[in-house]
């Protein structure tokens, strides 16, 4: 299983960016970087993004029949911060940051599937 997983992560690299803030960045700056971003990589990769959550969904109830579906599906990116030479070794983390978020049951209502992105000013998804 290896080649599959091999390819999973292949996969699943086209949805990085690097959410860390610049050493000159302070939070308002930062957020609307942050925003310009997620919304760019949403419209640019929303049928991969909404082909890939609906994948997760149903490898998950498949191992899950039991379960109810899930409401929402949130994309997160998963980082890790790796300090400088002049600090102490290590890293810190992971910090889970927020992408992108889908809704299955507007789908239903609405007949189109629907992406909304992480807003950092403001903390919260929007369309």
């Amino acid at each position: 299983m290896r080649y599959s997983q091999c390819r999973v992560r292949r996969f699943e690299g086209n949805f990085y960016f690097n959410p860390q803030p610049y050493s000159y960045e302070g939070p308002d700056t930062l957020g609307i970087r942050l925003n310009r971003k997620v919304s760019d990589f949403t419209s640019e990769y929303h049928s991969f993004i909404l082909a890939y959550m609906k994948w997760r969904v149903k490898a998950w109830q498949a191992e899950h029949p039991e379960a109810p579906p899930p409401k929402q599906v949130i994309l997160v990116e998963r980082f890790f911060a790796i300090r400088s030479p002049q600090e102490s070794r290590g890293w810190e983390g992971p910090y889970v940051v927020p992408v992108s978020r889908w809704i299955p049951e507007l789908d239903a209502q609405k007949g189109a599937p629907t992406l909304e992105s992480f807003d950092f000013n403001e903390q919260r998804f929007t369309r």
